[in-house]
């Protein structure tokens, strides 16, 4: 179950409109991981980790327009399940699937469905378990994202969200009751950040909690819900599920680690080729987020900076690159005359004159070029 968007402070937070969602969850049961953290805080990129089991930077998906049908460079754990007679069942948003969030050929997948072909509920009806055969169900709920992006995140687009997103958990798990269903996981690629938060933060703000901390809760027979603190990653819980899809393992339990490093741009834009500028860095010891500016934020601990930038690749160039240009706007701001000594004129500082003289040129060039 991939929770698109969903923070994990959102779940028992004690706001009256999540009240429902974090009781329906504690209801399912199972392990919910409190520090799991995704390596990239958007839909390709986190998927990628998880379809993978490895970071940004060994799979292939390292920007956020590379998405894993186009970009992963090793089979996912899905061609492992396909190899071991695993029946796919995808539900997802159409437009996404599109854009290639499943790592797999449409023709690969036994069930394709979205919410523009009856919903949730017509899709789990077309689900025909057979006691022999093993499926592997991967459902996109995106309906906190789809309510954010209608409604400018924000508390009321939250309420809209988590409305919309406990209405088809409930058809979820009225169908969970009747299947036999040896696994159940639910997970967040990544959280967001209200337009408040966005307004008043930072560069070095963007990899805070709210956005990479992730919802992760693994439900495999157990009794009630407990809680486990380790600190683990989207892609550790990716290497476990195909563990257990290729025989190794009996349940799937991600690893601890010990180190984890975030990477993201420098804000929220969708473009072609966006260098990584914004790292965070956890460890034992410290946790700290470094951008491209060279401004560093403590989370915890103490580090040395010097090292934080050498860890985090082609950052030190960056802010070369960045103390440069600050000293290129400054010397802009100085008119120097011209090389015979001549003072300069110039109108950049007076808008309306600017714009004016623009118009005389518009207006005067067939003039001046006429043949």
């Amino acid at each position: 179950m991939f929770i698109d968007m969903l923070r994990n402070d959102l779940i028992d937070n004690n706001k009256v409109y999540s009240k429902n969602i974090s009781l329906m969850l504690e209801r399912i049961g199972g392990i919910r991981y409190n520090n799991c953290y995704t390596e990239a805080p958007d839909t390709p990129r986190s998927l990628a980790t998880f379809w993978s089991g490895k970071p940004p930077r060994l799979n292939g998906c390292d920007t956020r327009l590379k998405y894993p049908y186009f970009f992963l460079k090793d089979s996912s754990f899905l061609n492992t399940a396909r190899s071991n007679n695993f029946k796919i069942h995808v539900f997802a948003n159409p437009n996404k699937l599109k854009s290639g969030i499943i790592p797999l050929n449409f023709s690969e997948i036994q069930t394709i469905s979205g919410p523009a072909k009856g919903g949730i509920n017509d899709f789990l009806k077309t689900i025909n378990h057979q006691n022999n055969t093993s499926d592997f169900i991967f459902i996109d709920l995106s309906d906190l994202h789809f309510a954010n992006d209608d409604l400018a995140h924000n508390y009321i687009s939250e309420i809209k969200g988590i409305k919309e997103l406990s209405k088809a958990l409930q058809i979820i798990e009225e169908y969970r009751n009747q299947m036999d269903i040896d696994k159940y996981f639910l997970f967040s690629d990544h959280g967001h950040q209200y337009d408040f938060e966005r307004k008043r933060s930072k560069t070095v703000d963007l990899l805070d909690d709210n956005r990479t901390n992730v919802f992760l809760q693994i439900w495999q027979g157990e009794e009630g819900l407990s809680v486990d603190d380790r600190l683990t990653t989207v892609s550790e819980f990716g290497k476990s599920v195909r563990a257990v899809i290729s025989g190794d393992k009996k349940n799937v339990v991600p690893n601890s680690v010990k180190n984890i490093r975030i990477e993201d741009h420098e804000n929220f834009d969708v473009s072609v080729g966006l260098p990584l500028k914004v790292f965070r860095h956890i460890s034992g010891d410290y946790d700290v987020t470094i951008d491209f500016k060279g401004d560093l934020k403590v989370h915890r601990g103490v580090c040395d900076k010097s090292k934080v930038i050498d860890n985090s690749p082609g950052l030190r160039d960056f802010i070369l690159e960045y103390k440069i240009f600050q000293k290129y706007k400054e010397m802009k701001r100085v008119v120097s005359p011209y090389s015979n000594g001549n003072r300069r004129s110039s109108i950049n500082k007076f808008p309306i004159l600017k714009y004016a003289y623009r118009i005389f040129v518009l207006l005067s060039e067939p003039l001046i070029f006429k043949k």
